[in-house]
């Protein structure tokens, strides 16, 4: 674990880490996925030799799923709010 904003004291992997800072920022999702120049604090890239089977990857992201809303638009224009859509039950 390394304070937020330090670098890898190896110069390939501080660019990975650097590259991948730069790209996660620039989406433009911002806190919370509501948009902003900011998404991550810092990027930190470690490794070690490993057994294929004890690869293990952490992250953390925002949950976007309950940020979502469903319109219905009729044919005649009008528009209808729906509460709960049913999303998996075909209606």
């Amino acid at each position: 674990m390394r304070i937020i904003g330090s670098k890898h004291p190896e110069p390939e992997i501080a660019k990975i880490e650097q590259d991948l800072f730069d790209a996660i920022n620039g989406l433009g999702s911002g806190a919370m996925g509501l948009g902003g120049q900011n998404s991550v604090f810092g990027v930190h890239v470690e490794y070690s030799m490993t057994h294929l089977a004890g690869i293990a990857i952490a992250m953390s992201a925002n949950c976007m799923v309950a940020r979502r809303a469903t319109t219905k638009i009729h044919s005649d224009g009008r528009t209808e709010e729906l509460d709960n859509p049913l999303w998996f039950n075909g209606r």
